[in-house]
């Protein structure tokens, strides 16, 4: 019989399941027909439209490293995740109604206000699980997402048979993605309400243990100072090197004494929680998600255009290739999973693998056009050597992406999981943002493709070499922070 706590486990993590499921359904869902929605229904210009693709990055970028320091204070998740979904819902509900092409690009806005919840998701998951367990559940969320991505299009086709009204507004296959996530995102703010419990911090428990060992450790080699000896506070950081004349002088009322040492006190959290991701390692591992996004968001965003004038593909042909692609990230994904769990292999190692391939994908594509392949004439020999370098991108991204946001999750101070890991996904949506704008640079009569390709190889080699460079050290996974 399974016990009360182990079926509140599994209804949690179902709830954390179908929450990455329907983000992915989500991209899949409205990205395909947005462009018409907004040029055919509103007349709406290009620029406009890139603006509303990057909307959902953007309020992203912005408000999730705020509600993940907001988790970080409350570790209430799930009414932080309640509040976020809200927005999810009334963004998609508005995209549904849309009056005009701005009105679209405000509804994006607010999905990804709502999609910052997976920013205190993250923060729990890290928060509530194992170090050694949390490449196996971040593979797990990642796979989820992916195959919400493959269910996308499939929608998509159902959608295509709907023209009515309800009431005044037209259901059709523009509008009806919007009603729909409205609809699943409603379901999930229902799931929250009934079927998610807040799990043990296992992880803060694990990395207060580390702590004490490290501790009596560093107290049995120093046998001459025992006396002298005092526990270090890791919960609260050291405010002595700010200056405090402003607050302690006895000319300033008490009110306002009080009241600049509450701003001061949250500004000199805010700079320590800064601070403390100021480190080596961590500042590499971010630079890492900038490219790896940057790369993969620019490449998604010029595969269409690329496709149609080298190959002739078309919508059909567009969709059933990133269904494909879809599925190959799966299978690296749970090719991931399997390695993990059977073998002992270091972080690091998964992660310059990935960087690597990724690096081949460029140096590949760069010579497919250096060999001339770019005239539709010679479709049945170009389909392969193109199409190649995309399936290596998702066959890489589960060992670059993945392993190394377990590893960041590792490092990162349990005290500032929800605050770092909104730093890390607000770097992958600066990187979702400046990676079509990369795109951009592809004109439709003379397009530079060895200036297009040429940044991310660079990129990814530069950081390839400080990968190597810093090897031992994250192998190790020597913690300065815990350590501070």
């Amino acid at each position: 019989m399974v016990s009360l706590v182990t079926a509140k486990k599994w209804a949690t993590w179902t709830t954390i399941a179908v929450f990455f499921l329907s983000g992915g359904m989500e991209y899949s869902v409205i990205l395909p027909t947005c462009w018409d929605y907004m040029h055919e229904e509103f007349g709406a210009q290009k620029w406009l439209y890139g603006l509303t693709i990057s909307a959902m990055s953007i309020s992203n970028l912005l408000i999730g490293p705020i509600m993940g320091a907001i988790y970080d204070k409350t570790h209430q998740t799930k009414i932080l995740v309640l509040f976020l979904n809200l927005f999810e819902i009334g963004g998609n509900l508005l995209y549904f109604a849309a009056k005009s092409k701005y009105t679209i690009l405000a509804s994006r806005f607010l999905t990804g206000v709502g999609w910052s919840a997976g920013t205190v998701i993250f923060g729990d998951l890290a928060r509530t699980s194992l170090k050694n367990k949390r490449a196996t559940i971040y593979s797990v969320i990642m796979s989820l997402r992916q195959f919400g991505i493959v269910l996308g299009p499939a929608m998509n086709v159902i959608f295509r048979k709907f023209n009515s009204k309800i009431g005044k507004y037209p259901v059709n296959k523009y509008t009806l993605p919007g009603l729909f996530m409205a609809a699943v995102w409603l379901i999930l703010e229902v799931m929250f309400i009934f079927a998610f419990y807040q799990q043990p911090p296992i992880g803060e428990l694990e990395e207060q243990h580390e702590g004490i060992q490290k501790e009596k450790r560093k107290f049995s080699q120093n046998d001459d100072t025992k006396s002298d000896y005092t526990k270090p506070d890791y919960t609260k950081p050291d405010y002595d090197h700010f200056n405090r004349r402003a607050i302690n002088t006895e000319a300033t009322p008490l009110l306002i004494k009080r009241t600049n040492w509450s701003i001061s006190k949250k500004l000199r959290s805010f700079v320590w929680m800064t601070s403390s991701l100021i480190y080596e390692e961590l500042v590499l591992l971010l630079s890492l998600f900038y490219v790896v996004i940057f790369m993969d968001c620019a490449m998604q965003a010029a595969f269409n255009p690329m496709a149609e004038s080298i190959l002739g593909w078309k919508d059909f042909e567009n969709s059933i290739f990133f269904a494909v692609q879809a599925g190959i990230n799966i299978f690296s994904l749970v090719l991931v999973l399997v390695l993990y769990r059977k073998t002992k292999i270091p972080d690091i190692y998964y992660i310059i693998f990935g960087v690597t391939v990724l690096l081949m994908s460029d140096i590949w594509i760069l010579g497919f056009f250096g060999r001339g392949h770019t005239s539709s004439s010679n479709v049945s020999l170009n389909v392969f050597e193109f199409t190649f370098s995309f399936g290596l991108i998702a066959t890489a991204l589960p060992f670059s992406w993945v392993v190394g946001a377990s590893l960041y999750s590792k490092l990162l101070p349990m005290d500032i999981q929800g605050y770092g890991q909104g730093v890390r996904r607000s770097m992958e949506s600066l990187a979702a943002i400046i990676g079509p704008l990369w795109s951009g640079t592809l004109s439709d009569t003379d397009p530079n493709y060895y200036l297009f390709f040429s940044l991310p190889s660079f990129l990814l080699l530069f950081v390839l070499i400080l990968l190597l460079a810093s090897f031992k050290r994250i192998k190790s996974h020597r913690n300065k922070i815990a350590a501070s």
